[in-house]
This record gives structure tokens, sequence and C-alpha cells, in this order.
């Protein structure tokens, strides 16, 4: 059983890094996820990415959020060409493959 455990942690490192563990879980249709003592869930987030994906809008703030929106793309704080990039991404890659 150690053994197990022991290759478990090791694929988890492998796949996650040295931080600490993703706690991700599904709970009557909702994706219920754990970030330090605050749990965090939505219908909506059918995966851990999917809560990647806004879990920065959740940390900033909507209005400040939909602020930098607003502005030209030149103006916009990085994250959210960080963020654009991804969805863009995600878009050319992933959406192309699940239909």
């Amino acid at each position: 059983m150690l053994a197990r455990r022991e290759a478990e942690e090791f694929q988890r490192r492998e796949q996650q890094g040295l931080g600490k563990p993703i706690i991700s879980s599904e709970f009557h249709e909702h994706r219920v996820v754990a970030v330090g003592g605050t749990v965090h869930f939505s219908k909506k987030w059918k995966t851990f990415h999917d809560f990647l994906n806004d879990y920065p809008k959740i940390v900033l703030g909507k209005d400040w959020w939909m602020a930098e929106v607003a502005k030209p793309p030149e103006a916009r704080h990085r994250i959210l060409t960080w963020a654009f990039r991804s969805y863009e991404h995600f878009k050319a890659h992933v959406m192309t493959v699940a239909v």
C-alpha cells in the first residue's frame, strides 16, 4: 500500500509540480475547488481547467476585469493578454478536437 501511495505522489508531482496538491471534485453537478481556505464552486466548470480560466476574474474582481476588457488591447493589464491568448489557443486547438 505504501508503494502505491508513493507512486501516486510521484505521478502527481510529475503532472502538477512540487506545490500543494490540486483539490478539485464534482458534487451535485458542480465543480468544487479549494484554494487556500476558500472553497469555490460552479455548475459551468466541467474540469479544473475551466476553474483556472475563471480564477483571475474571481481574485481580481469582475468590475476590474470588465474595466480592463473595455480598454484597447495595448493598454490592458498583462493578465488579460495572457487570458485572451489562452482562450485563442483553446479555440484553435481544444474546440476543434471536441467537435
